[in-house]
C-alpha cells in the first residue's frame, strides 16, 4: 500500500497551500485603490467611488465628497470633517447630502483652495478622515498618479 502523502506530495501540497494563502490575501486589496477619469478621482472599492472622491463642478472648481460614514445627517446641514494625512490635519466645512441609504458630506470650492490637501495625499500614506458619524482610514497608494491627472484634468 502507498503512502497518501510521500515527502513529495506533502510538499507540493504545502506549496499549493502557501500559494492559496497569499492569493487569497492579496486579491481583495486588488479591488481597492485610488483612480481618476480626468474630471473625477478618488479611492475606489469594487467598480465605484468611496471614501474620498475629488470631483470637477466647473472650471478650477472642485467638489471633495466624504462618504462611508455610517447612519444619516440631515441634509442641507453643515459640519465639520477632519482628514488627516499622516501626521498633518485638514479641517473642512462640509454639508450633509442624501446619497441612497446614508449621507455623504461634501466641500465645494475652488481648486487652489485644496491644492495643499491634495499635495498632501499625493505623497502621504494614509488618510483618516473624522466626521459627525465616525472616522475611518484610507491608504494613499496610488493617489500620487490619479490626483495629479485629476488636477490637470480640472484646471
Amino acid at each position: 500500500m502507498t503512502a497518501l502523502f510521500t515527502p513529495s506530495r506533502r510538499r507540493a501540497f504545502a506549496l499549493w497551500t502557501g500559494a492559496a494563502l497569499l492569493l487569497a490575501a492579496v486579491v481583495p486589496a486588488l479591488g481597492q485603490s485610488w483612480r481618476s477619469d480626468g474630471a473625477v478621482a478618488g479611492f475606489t472599492a469594487g467598480a465605484g467611488f468611496t471614501g474620498v472622491t475629488f470631483r470637477c463642478a466647473a472650471a478650477g472648481r472642485v467638489t471633495v465628497s466624504f462618504s462611508g460614514f455610517p447612519g444619516r445627517l440631515q441634509a442641507g446641514q453643515a459640519h465639520t470633517v477632519v482628514a488627516t494625512v499622516d501626521d498633518t490635519a485638514f479641517v473642512l466645512e462640509a454639508i450633509a447630502r442624501d446619497a441612497g441609504s446614508g449621507s455623504i458630506l461634501v466641500v465645494d470650492g475652488a481648486l487652489a483652495a485644496r491644492a495643499g490637501f491634495i499635495e498632501a495625499l499625493r505623497k502621504g500614506r494614509s488618510v483618516e478622515v473624522a466626521g459627525p458619524l465616525g472616522r475611518y482610514s484610507l491608504p494613499l497608494t496610488g493617489s500620487g498618479d490619479a490626483l495629479a491627472a485629476f488636477t490637470q484634468g480640472c484646471s
